[in-house]
This record gives C-alpha cells, structure tokens and sequence, in this order.
C-alpha cells in the first residue's frame, strides 16, 4: 500500500518587500519617522541611474496629505523655503559659531493683498529705517542706508518709529510671498557678515595686544614665563575676547530686535483700530 502526502499548500500572497512588509509592529516616534524617510530619499537618489524629477506643487500637496500634515502648514513652510529661510542657515565656521552667521531672519504671516502688503513693507524702510532700494527683485527689495542729508536729520532726530538697527548693516531684504489668498508670508533678512568681519579684526587686536603686554610683563617681571608676566597676557587676551564677543552679541540682539519691530509695524498696518 502506498502511503500518499499531499502537497503542502503554498501562500497565495508572496512578500513583496512593500510598505505592508515592513519589519516590526511597534510605532515610530515623528521625529525618527522624519530621519527615516529622509535616510530613504537620500538612498534612492544615490542609488538611481537617472536624476529624480521634481516635485510639483500639487503633488507636495498630497504627499503632505498621506503624511497628515495641514495644508496651511505646508504652505507657509513652501513659502518659507521659496523666501530663502532654510538656505545658508547652518553655521559651518568657528568663526560663524563663535561670533556671527552670515544673517539673521525673521519671518511673519501678513493677513492682506500681495500688493498692499509690499506697498506696507517699502513705506516702513523708506520713511521709518531710513533706507532706500538697492536692487529690486520678483518679491522683493535688497535696501542700503540712505545717505541723503535731509534722511540722516530725520533719523539723527529719531523721528523714525525703527530702532534704527538695520540702517548700519551692509544690506537688508524683505520678501513677500503668498502662502494663498489673501495671506502673505514677509521676511527680513539682515547681512551680518561685516558685523563678523568686525569682530575677527577686534580679537586680532587683541592677539596684538597679548603679545605686547607679553613684552611688557617680561620687562617688568623678569621673563615671558615668570607667573606675572603669564597673568598679564591671560588678563589682556580675555578681556579683548569676551568684549568683543558681548559686543558682537549685543549687535546681533539689536538687529533681530530691528527685524521683529519692523515685521510686527507691517502687520499692524492691516489691523483695524479699535472703536
């Protein structure tokens, strides 16, 4: 008598590696979901043959939708990016880190026309800031200081209503950019490169200012290595530096000071006053 097996009953449904495959059953945090799906991009662009075709509005749009983010949130954040906010924001140089970026920004959501609101914006740094345009752009203005004796009076005068903080930069951007109808997102970008650049010319002063006080303590002291003459370079190079870097500070705090009062005095401009 033969003994007969029935073949075992193969699965009708094979993996297939997909989302439904995925290893694991416990959620993922948001914010490692993020650097999940990041890490995945950056793998399939380094790994395709062929350059990836970009994203359309639209299809931002949905893909935000799958992950449950708003579309208002999308948008200002489109906008945002378009405006520059997420560009050369990174400090890439001690001396970035130590003293200043390359800028400082600040962003504010303007309910009003495309058109009403840029008219706002030049209004505030022409009679207000004291600067007049540089260059023009799509969505915006680069602005300089004015240098017209009649405009220095009024802002030597403070009857601008600005802290008077952008005027000294080496340059200041508004951009306006439309996040949907009837809601603009304004930026102000301030340069602050040179306010660096002032800065490294201050601690090579006081690098200077060691080495002579080195020279005076060994004079004075007997020697470059004797305990007096160590004090006195160490008291001369800290003083220098931590001035300088409080200094740097303290202007930086005043621009963005300048940048926040000018974005909140456009918004206020279409805020209808109390009866």
């Amino acid at each position: 008598m033969t003994q007969r097996f029935e073949p075992s009953q193969l699965r009708t449904e094979q993996s297939s590696g997909g989302i439904d495959h995925l290893p694991g059953e416990e959620p993922i945090p948001a914010d490692q979901a993020d650097q999940i799906l990041r890490r995945a991009i950056a793998l399939q662009t380094d790994e395709s043959t062929h350059s990836v075709e970009p994203i359309n509005r639209d299809r931002l749009i949905r893909m935000a939708r799958e992950l449950h983010v708003e579309p208002d949130f999308l948008l200002r954040a489109l906008a945002e990016h378009q405006a520059g906010v997420s560009l050369d924001d990174r400090l890439d140089t001690v001396w970035q880190q130590v003293l200043a970026p390359d800028k400082v920004m600040a962003t504010r959501i303007v309910r009003g026309t495309n058109s009403r609101v840029e008219a706002a914006a030049e209004r505030w740094f022409r009679n207000h800031e004291g600067l007049r345009p540089r260059r023009h752009y799509g969505d915006g203005i680069l602005w300089e200081k004015d240098s017209h004796p009649i405009t220095s009076i009024r802002m030597g005068l403070k009857l601008g209503q600005g802290t008077g903080a952008l005027r000294n930069t080496r340059g200041v951007t508004h951009r306006v950019r439309e996040v949907k109808s009837g809601e603009q997102l304004v930026s102000i970008e301030a340069n602050t490169a040179g306010l660096r650049k002032t800065g490294q010319t201050l601690l090579a002063t006081g690098a200077v200012a060691t080495a002579g006080a080195v020279g005076i303590g060994s004079v004075a002291f007997g020697g470059p290595l004797e305990p007096a003459t160590i004090a006195l370079a160490i008291s001369t190079l800290t003083v220098f530096t931590a001035s300088t870097i409080f200094g740097v500070r303290m202007a930086l705090n005043r621009l963005t000071r300048g940048i926040n009062r000018a974005l909140d005095a456009i918004g206020d401009a279409f805020i209808p006053p109390r009866r």
